[in-house]
């Protein structure tokens, strides 16, 4: 019995064997067609060195501490279509970071005399694609940067560049790209674009973006009331001042001796300064209170570090596409002659 099982499988390592002979006999006898597949495969990855164009890519890493509240989050968070309350959420500047609100206010800051988002249609030649379908997008760039005041063309126009942007569902089709490490609680954006200066200035609009509004206009509110506060117990306190002076001025005057009169604009001045001090102290109180929960609330970004001139570029060596060339030509050209003789010998049996 194990006689029997050692010799079916010799057989069958004897069958493998020359099976893989008779495979590699019918490639190398077809030399011709390996050479005339591996040569057009090469061709096309030489091509593609020629034809290469190079990325540029920038990194922005940073850190969100503090922001033990939500504060001023709630209203303002509502036209990204998100909840405020409740302690600070780092998924909040996830999406904010991702959405079309965050993303028009970059794209509509100006270098060299232009928005960005009209040097991303130039550079992509997106009125040459867009005029295809409509003749008046080959002239057409933003002149307005108010969203509320866009018309339908622009619209289109923005949405098809917040897609392409930072929209599309495969990120790798995306210029820009936004992560969040939960394990180290940092987060991430990266851009790819064709323009070094585009990569530069949009990276750096972005998250200076992102971080006015996380630290300064969710919190507006809050920051107005403590200005007020301020200036009411600035206000308060010069009163006082003045009040005081004028209860000063009568003592001078009476050389501290009680007269009808004058003891009863002395009983006044008293009684208003003594209101006045009651109300500084509830002032400042809530001046106090508000400040504190104010810098309590508001979060910190920490940039990780700075993109400058030159920046990484994706670049296309010659001798590694053409050996890549050769591989997938010899790889190729083979599988299709084995399939061929499996084909042809199935045909034939």
């Amino acid at each position: 019995m194990d006689n029997q099982t050692t010799n079916n499988d010799e057989i069958s390592l004897k069958d493998i064997l020359l099976t893989i002979k008779d495979y590699t006999t019918e490639v190398l006898k077809n030399w011709l067609i390996v050479g005339i597949i591996t040569i057009a495969v090469s061709i096309y990855f030489i091509y593609g060195h020629f034809t290469f164009i190079p990325k540029y890519n920038a990194e922005t890493k940073f850190l969100v501490e503090g922001s033990s509240g939500s504060g001023g989050l709630g209203g303002l968070l509502g036209q990204f279509g998100l909840k405020g309350g409740g302690k600070f959420n780092p998924y909040k500047v996830t999406e904010v970071a991702r959405s079309k609100v965050l993303l028009q206010k970059a794209l509509f800051r100006k270098y060299d005399n232009e928005y960005i988002i009209n040097h991303i249609i130039s550079l992509y030649k997106l009125n040459e694609e867009w005029g295809k379908d409509d003749e008046s997008f080959k002239s057409f760039k933003f002149k307005n940067n108010v969203f509320e005041k866009f018309d339908q063309k622009e619209s289109l126009a923005f949405l098809r560049i917040y897609n392409m942007t930072i929209g599309n569902s495969d990120p790798n089709k995306n210029l820009l790209n936004f992560n969040y490490n939960d394990d180290a609680a940092i987060y991430r954006y990266s851009i790819s674009t064709e323009n070094e200066k585009l990569s530069l200035e949009l990276i750096n609009s972005i998250y200076q973006d992102l971080k006015y509004f996380f630290e300064e206009e969710i919190l507006k509110n809050q920051i107005g009331t403590t200005v007020i506060l301020k200036q009411k117990a600035d206000s308060i306190q010069t009163l006082i001042k003045r009040k005081s002076y004028q209860l000063a001025y009568f003592q001078d005057r009476t050389l501290g001796l009680e007269m009808s009169t004058p003891a009863a604009g002395k009983a006044i001045l008293e009684k208003e300064i003594a209101a006045l001090t009651m109300a500084y102290a509830e002032v400042m109180k809530s001046y106090e209170i508000t400040d504190i929960g104010l810098k309590d609330t508001k979060p910190m970004f920490l940039k990780l570090d700075e993109n400058f001139a030159p920046l990484e570029c994706t670049g296309s060596n010659l001798i590694v596409q053409i050996i890549k060339g050769i591989l997938i030509g010899i790889l190729l050209s083979s599988v299709f002659l084995i399939l061929r003789k499996i084909v042809r010998e199935a045909m034939e049996a």
